[in-house]
């Protein structure tokens, strides 16, 4: 029974990548951020056109519009995702 799910699942995936790979997708512009520490998650705000990336013991917030770094919430232990509360008017580090 495993060995059906596996294959399952695999064949799934290669269906979805053959998928992915002939959209026409192409670099339209790249944003280096820097600085020193791992990335990971990242989260998009469509309202306010943020973008937050978590980068080892902060999060970088860039604008959507420009790309430039607009500021950043830190300091923060081993930061990893981002959730967005706009009720609250807040965001929480995770």
């Amino acid at each position: 029974m495993k060995s059906l799910y596996r294959n399952i699942i695999f064949a799934t995936t290669l269906l979805l990548s053959d998928h992915l790979l002939a959209q026409d997708y192409h670099l339209i512009k790249k944003t280096v951020i820097g600085g020193e520490g791992g990335w990971d998650y990242l989260t998009a705000d469509e309202k306010a056109r943020k973008l937050h990336v978590s980068h080892s013991t902060r999060v970088e917030i860039l604008s959507d519009d420009t790309h430039e770094k607009i500021g950043n919430i830190s300091p923060l232990e081993s930061v990893h995702g981002i959730i967005l509360i706009p009720d609250a008017g807040r965001g929480k580090a995770r």
